[in-house]
């Protein structure tokens, strides 16, 4: 009921904003399907998935846009055969250079670097204030309390930004049921070296009750106009929190890791070889080559073989599991 009702406000904002001396709102979405056969045990499967960790069926999002001087909304709404559901619902005013005011929900206000879903400000709802100058950010949010349980949530944050060089962000947020701090995380990216990609990441969640930490490093480097190389390594120190890439395992005290090597045979078309693996006391080794087509305006065709050796980490029933995924992208 809250996100819908932010939806509403964003709705009566950008009613306001198709007056005639206003700019147009910008709409846009995309549509993401795919076809996902899976072979265990002798047992092929076949599932219409729009990826292979996410709901059965498509998936896709309608989303209007508006970016005035010193207003705007955005609201974006997800279509999935499963029906719909609302994603982002905000809306901005900006009463003076270098400052924004959010109200709404999946405002991303406070811009977060790390590649997971941990962003604090990404999924926070109700009132965002950021103030950004001279490389420097600042922020905070407050979210009402929904159930009767439940105490007012905020969340903080600061980065900078040394162009060319590096990035850093830190947030953190207390509970929705104690006033107490109960997450927090560090990122930083490095961009002072040609052809390297560097983004790192230390996350605490559930600190109030019971801390779930996990460290992440994405790294990426250019060797040439065809090649280039990348690792994403998460190391889940001492917690049991779904692994990346759809990987929702129990990893526990372990560390998960996938190198790749990635090959541009033409303009629009390349390759890729990953593997996956990780420390687990019975651990799953798998290896995939993929390739992505992108050759018609807005639109994503790709396709990946994978074989698994222990999807499920369990030792006494580890079967390997033979997966072909074939996946539509287009967005407008």
């Amino acid at each position: 009921m809250k996100r819908f009702a932010f939806a509403l406000a964003a709705l009566a904002v950008g009613t306001l904003a198709f007056a005639e001396d206003a700019p147009a709102a910008k709409i846009g979405g995309y549509l993401n399907a795919g076809l996902y056969i899976y072979n265990s045990d002798g047992t092929t499967t076949f599932k219409s998935y729009a990826d292979d960790y996410d709901a059965e069926g498509y998936q896709g999002v309608l989303s209007a846009t508006l970016d005035a001087t010193t207003y705007g909304y955005s609201l974006a709404v997800e279509l999935a055969q499963s029906g719909a559901a609302v994603d982002t619902a905000y809306a901005w005013v900006s009463p003076f250079t270098g400052f924004k005011l959010y109200a709404g929900t999946g405002s991303d206000a406070l811009e977060e670097l790390d590649d997971n879903d941990a962003k604090l400000f990404k999924n926070a709802d109700g009132l965002s204030g950021v103030f950004s100058a001279s490389g420097f950010t600042l922020g905070a949010n407050i979210s009402a309390p929904v159930a009767a349980a439940e105490v007012a949530q905020y969340s903080f944050g600061a980065g900078y930004s040394a162009e060319s060089l590096f990035d850093a962000v830190f947030t953190a947020q207390t509970s929705a049921t104690e006033k107490k701090l109960d997450a927090y995380s560090i990122s930083a990216s490095l961009s002072a070296i040609p052809s390297l990609s560097l983004m790192g990441g230390y996350n605490v969640t559930a600190n109030a009750t019971d801390a779930a930490p996990f460290f992440d490093v994405t790294a990426s480097y250019t060797i040439n106009d065809a090649w280039s190389a990348g690792v994403l390594v998460y190391d889940y120190l001492k917690n049991n929190v779904d692994g990346a890439y759809g990987n929702t395992s129990d990893l526990g005290d372990s560390i998960y890791y996938v190198p790749s090597v990635t090959y541009a045979a033409a303009k629009d078309l390349s390759f890729t070889g990953s593997f996956y693996g990780d420390t687990a006391d019975e651990p799953n080794y798998a290896g995939r080559l993929a390739a992505s087509y992108t050759g018609i305006t807005g639109t994503t065709l790709s396709a990946y073989v994978e074989y698994n050796t222990n999807a499920a980490h369990m030792a006494d029933d580890a079967k390997p599991l033979t997966v072909v995924n074939l996946q539509f992208l287009t967005s407008f």
